[in-house]
């Protein structure tokens, strides 16, 4: 009887000692799937808050692109200057160029005259120490137009968007 009692003994220690370890367990698994839980919101809160701070940077570089187009001088800082030839007929020597100073701080790689009058043709320039500088006699030949008419005049920088201004050149130099 002895024995029965010990193994009760021990039957009953093993129970005890098998309920709290289950208990136990539970009570681990329980805070890990909690903790699991927590990390999987705070993940969904840092991605929400990563694609917030990239719309808030391309609304940065949106905003100062625009900053830059409204401190640029709404002519593009082109310049232009006429002299006239003296020979028997009338010619006109016309320079033009670009005061880069009015382009804020973008870097300027070409500069593109397209003439409306198709006599003249059209000029690009890539030459910064003359301010992307053109020059051409007006008229090439007796009976055209003195001036070219309206210019096109398309500014290409480094890291920005093309700018493109429709220059009255003849009205600029006074012809």
């Amino acid at each position: 009887m002895h024995h029965e009692s010990l193994l009760r003994t021990y039957t009953s220690a093993s129970r005890r000692s098998l309920l709290s370890s289950g208990l136990l367990l539970a009570a681990i698994l329980g805070l890990l799937a909690w903790n699991v839980h927590r990390l999987q919101h705070i993940e969904a809160v840092v991605a929400d808050q990563a694609a917030e701070l990239q719309r808030l940077k391309n609304e940065k570089v949106n905003l100062t692109e625009t900053l830059r187009s409204l401190k640029d001088a709404p002519d593009g800082g082109v310049r232009a200057m006429v002299q006239r030839v003296p020979v028997a007929e009338v010619m006109h020597d016309f320079f033009l160029w670009v005061d880069v100073r009015n382009l804020s701080d973008k870097k300027v790689l070409e500069v593109r005259y397209d003439f409306d009058d198709d006599n003249y043709k059209d000029i690009t320039s890539t030459v910064a120490a003359t301010g992307f500088g053109a020059y051409f006699r007006g008229p090439i030949r007796p009976g055209e137009p003195v001036c070219p008419g309206r210019t096109q005049v398309t500014i290409t920088f480094e890291d920005a968007p093309s700018m493109l201004i429709d220059y009255d050149l003849c009205a600029a130099v006074g012809l």
